[in-house]
């Protein structure tokens, strides 16, 4: 009649098929889990990084500060001394178009002097460039204000109209 060993030998080898298609689907699907965890952990590594980076920064804020303080208080002078004197000592304001090229000037001079890694950095610290360069421009705009050669021009011409 029938063989039981050969029906018994043909379950086994369709067992053992059975056995490897599930192992091999098994072994795609835990390969996949593994890689999106994989990626999941580097991410958040990546983020406790940056976020490492950004306390320290913030820790450190008054250090930072002082260096693109020191960079744009040079930089002012190179530019008053090359650009804004003359009207200063005549005590008349440059036109507004002038102001905005040597504001403009002024960050790129900031930039030069502080190099390209600080920066960097100096970006990082205030979140993107626009606001590095707002901060810049500010400074700048305050420093032109408040600027004593014009202001004792001013007085002095006011004096001698008097007079």
């Amino acid at each position: 009649m029938f063989d039981y060993k050969l029906i018994e030998l043909g379950m086994d080898i369709f067992l053992i098929l059975g056995a490897v298609w599930v192992g091999t689907l098994m072994i795609k699907v835990f390969k996949q889990s593994y890689d999106k965890t994989l990626d999941r952990v580097m991410e958040y590594l990546e983020k406790k990084d940056d976020r490492k980076d950004q306390l320290k920064l913030v820790k450190d804020f008054d250090h930072y500060y002082a260096i693109l303080t020191y960079h744009m208080e040079a930089a002012f002078e190179i530019i008053h001394k090359d650009n804004i004197l003359v009207y200063s000592l005549d005590g008349v304001k440059p036109r507004e178009e002038d102001l905005d090229n040597l504001a403009r000037e002024f960050v790129k001079l900031v930039m030069r002097l502080v190099g390209p890694n600080m920066f960097e950095v100096f970006t990082d610290l205030f979140g993107d460039e626009d606001t590095l360069f707002f901060i810049i421009m500010d400074y700048f705009n305050r420093r032109f204000e408040d600027d004593e050669i014009r202001a004792s021009a001013i007085d002095n011409l006011k004096e001698s109209e008097e007079i």
